[in-house]
């Protein structure tokens, strides 16, 4: 038709599907009757853009699956789940929120640590701070006990020499 020839001309074209399908002689009839009016494009954009040019009359398929019908309705996407076609987009865009989310989500796990490490870390300082302070004070105890203890020896050494006088 005068419409794929239009198409053909179009970039990203790859040519009439039933002439790109290899098959045996007696199946080429069956072939052409359901691929002669379908066009290969390389890609979605181009074969957007042929849609437009031909005002939406010829059926288009991409290399990944994605479909521009007559009319202009799109279907379809890749088979292989790698597509980067406009019909894939939606999902991908999905997926990077959900994923978005669960990073989110261990972002704030992770916070929530940090903030709970950080309070014990103050605890434990505060007690090695209060555990030095305490052991300045026992030393200093140990000090008057020490000095007492040699008073009191020393009084009983002197108390020793006048019971003996």
């Amino acid at each position: 038709t005068a419409e794929q020839r239009e198409t053909m001309r179009c970039a990203g074209c790859i040519g009439r599907a039933d002439l790109l399908v290899d098959c045996d002689a007696e199946f080429r009839k069956i072939v052409s009757r359901f691929l002669g009016r379908t066009m290969i494009f390389s890609d979605l954009d181009a074969a957007a853009a042929a849609a437009r040019q031909t005002g939406y009359r010829v059926k288009l398929v991409t290399l990944d699956g994605q479909i521009i019908n007559p009319g202009g309705s799109f279907t379809g996407g890749s088979v292989h789940g790698g597509g980067n076609g406009m019909l894939s987009r939606p999902a991908q865009i999905e997926q990077l929120r959900n994923a978005a989310e669960k990073e989110d989500e261990r972002f704030a796990r992770l916070s929530a640590e940090r903030a709970d490490t950080e309070k014990k870390i103050a605890e434990t300082e505060s007690a090695a701070k209060k555990l030095r302070g305490d052991r300045e004070m026992l030393l200093a105890l140990c000090g008057e006990l020490r000095t007492a203890l040699l008073f009191a020896a020393a009084g009983l050494v002197v108390l020793g020499f006048r019971c003996r006088r």
